[in-house]
């Protein structure tokens, strides 16, 4: 396992899945959201208002700009 990444290669483990007792699908969204599921085939997009805090946001923006350099 410590020489295999030295050459390109990583461990994997394989194993049967079991998913006993999973949901077919689950449903994870509020009555304010909108739930499209015409826009994908396998799944559906919860849709919902952008709330955000501008001055918060540019603060958080700042200091990942900061830390980057």
């Amino acid at each position: 396992m410590k020489t295999l990444p030295k050459t390109g290669k990583w461990p994997f483990l394989f194993s049967k899945s079991d998913t006993t007792g999973e949901k077919d699908f689950e449903e994870f969204y509020t009555k304010n959201e909108i739930l499209d599921m015409e826009k994908f085939e396998d799944f559906g997009v919860i849709k919902s208002k952008l709330i955000f805090n501008d001055n918060q946001l540019n603060h958080f923006e700042n200091i990942i700009n900061t830390l980057k350099s």
